[in-house]
């Protein structure tokens, strides 16, 4: 396990994937990039991320069910944040988050999500 703060990131897409792993690495994160929900799930048995960087159309679980279960095994104590060429939505039922990216993804948006984790997820 590395003592170097490490954000995880479920993202299906290959190249925004590799931007967002590459980007937060050069800020000094250990970044563990997925492509699943599940391979998401599966990482937390080795990674305590202090943010999770969730794409909402995942192959399999969809991000929406990998934040739920992610919260769940987190007890919420991860902030989340969500990217996504989706909207972000007005539901009231979905869950809470501390960020919400609306892709492309740009350096004000890793900006953003660095911030996210140096507020604490505030």
């Amino acid at each position: 396990m590395t003592t170097t703060p490490a954000v995880l990131i479920v993202e299906d897409d290959t190249d925004v994937r590799e931007l967002l792993r590459r980007r937060f690495s050069r800020s000094g994160y250990h970044a563990v990039a997925v492509a699943s929900g599940e391979a998401g799930l599966a990482a937390l048995e080795w990674s305590r991320p202090c943010l999770a960087v969730v794409d909402i159309g995942l192959p399999g679980m969809s991000g929406w069910e990998f934040i739920a279960r992610f919260r769940e095994r987190t007890a919420g104590a991860v902030p989340v944040c969500v990217v996504s060429a989706l909207d972000p939505p007005t539901d009231v039922a979905r869950p809470n988050l501390e960020g919400y990216v609306t892709k492309p993804v740009g350096s004000r948006d890793i900006q953003h999500m660095l911030n996210i984790i140096d507020s604490g997820g505030s």
